[in-house]
């Protein structure tokens, strides 16, 4: 069971998927300069105490773009850590406030999006970025089947 997690910034995108299984994290990654010049992504794949970095130099003019490039890196037939988008069992975000509302971990529906876009007032900076990553990990998982979010 692969799970990945991401915290979306309004120009970046970070991220790491972990074998549940084996309690293991197998690659982290930063995308940056999202909708900026000179996007970038900086991945490393770690397999056993060997961590590989591999510089991506690339336009990424929105969160979508840098999620489906993220995919290709996991997947790569080199130095990817898995075979197959679909291998990936579930998304998880970083959300920076669910107000009174959402205390605890929940799974992103409809409702939970339109609450959390109703507290943006609280977190202006973050909430919007945050919905952003969720919208562009749905995109993922429908172009994707298996995938869930």
């Amino acid at each position: 069971m692969y799970i990945l997690v991401i915290n979306a910034g309004s120009s970046s995108l970070k991220y790491q998927l972990f074998d549940i299984e084996s309690r293991t994290m197998l690659a982290k990654g930063l995308a940056e300069r999202i909708a900026i010049n000179g996007g970038r992504i900086k991945h490393t794949t770690v397999k056993g105490d060997v961590e590989k970095e591999i510089i991506v130099d690339k336009q990424l003019p929105d969160h979508t773009v840098a999620f489906e490039i993220i995919s290709r890196l996991l997947t790569d037939a080199e130095n990817g850590v898995i075979s197959k988008p679909e291998d990936i069992t579930a998304v998880g975000h970083r959300i920076v406030h669910g107000g009174e509302k959402f205390s605890h971990t929940q799974i992103i529906t409809d409702e939970v999006k339109e609450t959390i876009k109703a507290l943006i007032p609280l977190a202006p900076l973050h909430n919007p970025p945050n919905i952003v990553g969720v919208e562009a990990a749905e995109s993922f998982s429908q172009r994707h089947a298996g995938s869930r979010v």
